[in-house]
């Protein structure tokens, strides 16, 4: 019982409950339908009310991702990508107002590194007051995303960069043809020598 109650009392994100199922059917695309849940803050729902998010623990995240998970499965992964544990990385203050007010992708994968995140080969270096970039990443979702979280090598050390789509440098592939959740919109992204502020 005790457990029941701790893991249902969402009160202060009832207004949450009611949306999702709409959202999630909408015959709307996946980046109109982001943006709604966006609006009700379920993007960037696990950071602090301060930094506008909702301050979600785990598992009233998850619950709300298994509401959406049975109206739309690939909207659930673009859901999870966009509230990605790189956020906990990203601890600048202008950086994090940027995760709950756009739309984000998230990029660790490569040709010769999935979860072992030691062996990846994107690089950052830092010149003057900018992070230099290098690097390719495969199987970024939200493909059409207003910024991308990208994992890279600091030396021996592993950072995440927030770069926004459009920095010069920073070029994404054809989508990817997917087997199953063909919404998920996959695809490369390149880096070549693309600069970002030394605060991202």
């Amino acid at each position: 019982q005790i457990t029941k109650h701790i893991l249902f009392d969402t009160k202060h994100t009832d207004h949450i409950e009611h949306k999702i199922p709409q959202i999630a059917r909408q015959d709307n695309t996946m980046q109109y339908k982001l943006n709604s849940l966006l609006k009700i803050k379920l993007i960037g729902s696990t950071l602090p009310i301060t930094k506008n998010g909702l301050n979600l623990e785990r598992y009233e995240f998850c619950r709300y991702l298994r509401k959406i998970a049975y109206n739309n499965t690939s909207l659930t992964a673009s859901v999870i990508i966009c509230n990605t544990l790189g956020h906990k990385l990203l601890i600048q203050e202008p950086v994090l107002h940027s995760l709950t007010n756009k739309i984000t992708s998230f990029s660790q994968t490569e040709i010769n590194s999935g979860s072992d995140i030691s062996s990846i080969g994107t690089t950052a270096t830092k010149i003057d007051n900018e992070w230099e970039i290098n690097g390719i990443k495969t199987w970024g979702g939200n493909n059409w995303a207003d910024q991308v979280i990208v994992i890279a090598k600091i030396e021996n050390k592993i950072a995440a960069f927030l770069v926004p789509f459009g920095t010069a440098g920073v070029s994404r592939s054809d989508q990817y043809t997917l087997l199953g959740l063909k919404n998920l919109e996959a695809a490369g992204i390149t880096f070549n020598n693309a600069r970002i502020p030394q605060e991202n």
